[in-house]
């Protein structure tokens, strides 16, 4: 129905009054227009954009549209949809027994942009699966720098093992985006968090060495790649 709106400058306008938020889809619709699409890009599902990531999510589970699902949320997070209610059906899919719906899931999730997914990511880096370790890697550091900034403030946790997989995923990350991940260690130690390093104790003086570790495997890389 068309109301008129006015405007205090131009006189009347002619519009229509927002419409009311819609719900969201029930995940056997989503289903049924993924099977209907599922060898080209579901558009009907596309359009649907926040009100279809339940329903997306949900679909995650069936094996029949499991693929087109993992392949569409991506897709709708970097179109500017907020598909972060589906992170905990995605971090699922990281542990299946099928390659690569664990790497789609990596690649999703990185899209998707949420910090909270970082640890599960991280876990993901000790697999033996280096498709899905070079997936994850992307996943991180489309996160950007935040993440790096996470990994690095945990080489100073008291718990050694922590200290270990930060190296470790730094280290995973380094040998993808090395020049990326000095950047970032470089600008922390010149930064506010840097003034704190200025005690030479035997804590730092660890911490030092497991930075110095990091960007030894990012000069090993940028060399490679030259």
């Amino acid at each position: 129905m068309q109301h008129k709106l006015r405007n205090p400058k131009k006189g009347p306008v002619r519009g229509e009054f927002p419409k009311e938020p819609l719900e969201n889809v029930s995940a056997e619709k989503v289903r049924e227009l993924l099977i209907k699409n599922r060898f080209d890009v579901p558009r009907g599902v596309m359009e649907m954009g926040r009100t279809a990531v339940s329903g997306l999510a949900e679909c995650l589970e069936y094996e029949d549209v499991q693929k087109c699902a993992v392949e569409t949320l991506p897709r709708m997070a970097d179109s500017g949809v907020d598909c972060s209610s589906a992170i905990p059906a995605l971090k699922r899919l990281l542990k299946v027994d099928n390659r690569m719906m664990q790497w789609k899931a990596a690649l999703a999730l990185g899209c998707i942009g949420d910090a909270s997914v970082i640890p599960a990511l991280v876990e993901c880096l000790k697999s033996r699966n280096d498709a899905l370790v070079e997936a994850t890697a992307w996943a991180l550091m489309r996160l950007g720098f935040p993440v790096v900034l996470t990994l690095i403030g945990r080489l100073k946790d008291p718990d050694p093992a922590a200290q270990a997989e930060a190296a470790a995923a730094l280290g995973f990350i380094a040998g993808t985006y090395p020049k990326e991940v000095a950047s970032v260690i470089v600008s922390y130690i010149n930064g506010e968090e840097g003034n704190g390093l200025l005690m030479t104790d035997s804590r730092t003086g660890e911490f030092f060495n497991r930075l110095d570790k990091v960007m030894q495997k990012c000069a090993k890389a940028m060399e490679n790649a030259a």
